[in-house]
């Protein structure tokens, strides 16, 4: 009986501690490896819901923008800071019944949304405008910043430069606030510039630059057949 007992074998003591110690590295290794993919993955959900929610703001931007008209002779555009803007839009039909409106889009840093006040016309002749109804176009919006870690105005207006030939779009803005600076009628495009950050806070920060264009269509241009000196191309109504 002893014989036999003696004869099977087994694990011995240190056998047994350098199994356990190779399976702790593996198990380890396994749990980290998942962390990271949960972590990764998660990245890549808020990037995919901050870029589409980004981008989606910014379709409802550029079509109001897009959208805007001259009322009464007036420039399409009221007034604009870098954080602001007003101007009069005609989302409608088109048809003689469909009245322009006047919006102001309004970005509030502190909220980190933009939102959208809509006045309706009361009277037309004088035009006179109903009290405004508003409500948050976008959030989980932030200032963009340049190569130099420097602020970018959410809202930017350039108007042409009259010292090259054929005229171009000024690579300066036109100063702000333009109602105050005389530059409301001078705006021959419209930048718009801002970063969509995801909802939830991950590890590290995810967010989305996004930017975009808008030109207006009252601008023309070619200079008149009699060109004044210096011509600048400036918004017509007419």
């Amino acid at each position: 009986m002893s014989r036999r007992l003696r004869s099977e074998g087994g694990f011995t003591l240190p056998e047994l501690l350098t199994t356990m110690w190779i399976a702790g590295v593996i198990m380890l290794a396994a749990f980290a490896l998942v962390d990271f993919v949960m972590k990764r993955t998660a990245e890549a959900e808020q990037r995919v819901e901050a870029t589409q929610r980004g981008r989606t703001g910014m379709d409802m931007i550029t079509r109001q923008l897009r959208s805007q008209v001259c009322l009464n002779v007036a420039p399409p555009i009221v007034q604009g800071t870098a954080d602001s803007i007003q101007f009069y839009t005609d989302l409608g039909d088109s048809t003689a019944s469909s009245l322009p409106e006047r919006h102001t889009l309004t970005f509030n840093a502190a909220a980190g949304t933009m939102t959208e006040a809509v006045e309706k016309p009361n009277a037309t002749n004088p035009v006179t405008w109903k009290a405004p109804t508003t409500k948050i176009m976008l959030s989980g919006i932030t200032r963009d910043t340049d190569a130099a870690g420097n602020p970018i105005p959410i809202f930017q207006y350039r108007g042409f430069d009259n010292t090259q030939t054929p005229v171009q779009i000024s690579t300066a803005n036109l100063a702000v606030p333009l109602q105050a600076t005389g530059n409301a009628g001078k705006v021959a495009v419209v930048k718009i510039t801002f970063r969509s950050v995801a909802r939830r806070t991950p590890r590290s920060q995810v967010s989305f630059a996004i930017a975009d264009d808008v030109y207006s269509r009252v601008i023309n241009p070619n200079p008149p057949d009699q060109a004044p000196a210096n011509f600048t191309p400036t918004p017509s109504c007419n």
